[in-house]
């Protein structure tokens, strides 16, 4: 989920009106609208203030986390950097399902080493 639909999603959830949430930040209600639909991106102070009124954490808002199920079907979220993403979006396209395999086979170690050379060659 992008930050735009989270905004909004946000938004809903608390029945708030964008003219609540601009009294409540100081951000404009058009700018608010700006960000819920896309068509801006908002600034980091204006990221903080958003996170901060709807009392979630930035990674929350900015749509840095996974849902996951358990073995028992219990729902819970985990918080990953974007770079995680990326790795386990690839590893979702046909075209990488030996790898998946290969990974499959034994994961702690093998993520730990993929994880390791992924970043040592984006230099992170």
């Amino acid at each position: 989920m992008d930050i735009s639909k989270k905004l909004k999603d946000l938004r809903k959830i608390n029945n708030y009106k964008l003219c609540y949430v601009e009294e409540k930040t100081g951000i404009r209600k058009g700018t608010i609208s700006k960000y819920e639909n896309g068509h801006s991106k908002p600034s980091y102070d204006n990221l903080i203030k958003l996170a901060d009124f709807y009392n979630v954490s930035l990674d929350k808002l900015c749509a840095r986390d996974i849902n996951l199920v358990s073995q028992d079907d219990e729902p819970y979220s985990i918080t990953v950097s974007t770079d995680y993403i990326k790795i386990i979006n690839a590893l979702k396209l046909p075209e990488n399902s030996k790898f998946t395999n290969y990974i499959i086979e034994d994961p702690a170690r093998r993520i730990k080493a993929v994880s390791n050379s992924y970043f040592r060659i984006h230099n992170i």
